[in-house]
């Protein structure tokens, strides 16, 4: 029985492994389609970036699959927000100092800091996650009070008014409802916590792999040409679509999970990812870092000839590589090792 349920949750640390590298996507590619116009570079990385914005949505059902079907002490729920805020403190250390740099170092600066801004562009999810954490415990009360049924509708509705009704809006401003009108506990992401939930105690649903790829095209397919039309309109700014709670963006995220919850692992795989997996936190963290320190790399590829997607995709493993490899012997140290 342990066996088999241990089997069950190994695709989760493939898609922690997905979305970390996702993210490192997510800061590194929009430059190739935003620094030129019109071209075939130009929807080869648009596409990209829009299949990197899968990665925070992904983070959040996991979250859900993991944590959402219990009910905790709130002791415990306590030790995970003292976790995420050590973390916060730990971790922002560096980037603080290689912002401003050791000589202007100040302690209570930089408290000040961390509390009222986040240190690197990354980091604004650990205080979204923070904040996730502080409402968990009634978030799972309140689901498994809920049927089958009513989660189904929760979720749907969520996606009515918060996933697609903005995009609606957009391209028909008529469609605008009164400012008063607001269904604010149907957010996109307590409905993703919720999605996972339901994932976990339900099973993903049984429709052939065929539609999920599908589903995931056209979603991608619907954010590249409404953005390129968005593009003849507004050559300045056309990311509408750029948002992690929008219908496409989800749906394409549900369908990832949903396609790795049925790949077979076997034991001897399972373990290297299980290793990577329980790392990713760390590459996460240190990713923004890196990417700075090891630019010089992307740019060395580039200046050989090499194409740019080729360039940066080397650079977003060379990145992740180095993440990994460096969390992994920080997760040797006693005290470090309990925290990333």
């Amino acid at each position: 029985m342990i066996a088999k349920e241990k089997s069950r949750h190994d695709f989760i640390d493939l898609l922690r492994i997905i979305a970390a590298f996702l993210v490192i996507v997510n800061h590194t590619n929009s430059e190739i389609f935003l620094n030129r116009g019109i071209s075939f570079t130009w929807f080869l990385s648009l596409g990209y970036f829009f299949v990197s914005k899968i990665a925070v949505p992904i983070f959040v059902m996991i979250t859900g699959y993991l944590m959402i079907g219990r009910i905790e002490t709130y002791i415990k729920h306590v030790k995970r927000i003292i976790r995420m805020i050590l973390v916060l403190i730990i971790f922002s250390l560096p980037y603080y100092v290689d912002n401003i740099g050791i000589e202007s170092f100040d302690i209570i600066h930089y408290f000040k800091t961390i509390i009222g801004s986040s240190v690197t562009t990354a980091y604004w999810y650990i205080y979204f996650y923070i904040g996730v954490l502080i409402m968990l415990p009634f978030l799972q009360r309140f689901f498994n009070a809920l049927e089958k049924k009513d989660i189904l509708i929760f979720c749907i509705l969520s996606g009515v008014f918060n996933m697609l009704w903005p995009i609606l809006v957009h391209y028909f401003p008529s469609l605008q409802l009164f400012g008063s009108f607001q269904v604010p506990i149907l957010g996109a992401y307590i409905a993703l916590l919720f999605i996972g939930g339901y994932f976990r105690k339900y099973g993903v649903p049984k429709i052939n792999s065929i539609w999920y790829i599908l589903i995931f095209i056209m979603s991608l397919s619907f954010n590249i040409i409404m953005t390129y039309i968005e593009y003849q309109k507004n050559a300045g700014w056309y990311l509408f679509l750029d948002n992690r709670e929008y219908l496409p963006i989800v749906l394409q995220s549900i369908c990832v999970f949903a396609i790795f919850s049925r790949v077979q692992i076997n034991e001897r795989i399972a373990s290297v990812i299980k290793m990577i997996g329980g790392c990713t936190f760390g590459v996460y963290l240190l990713s923004d870092l890196f990417i700075k320190k090891l630019r010089f790399i992307y740019e060395g590829v580039c200046a050989t000839g090499v194409h740019e997607l080729f360039a940066v995709v080397l650079f977003e493993i060379i990145v992740f590589a180095v993440g990994f490899a460096i969390t992994f012997i920080l997760k040797q140290i006693p005290y470090l090792k309990k925290i990333v």
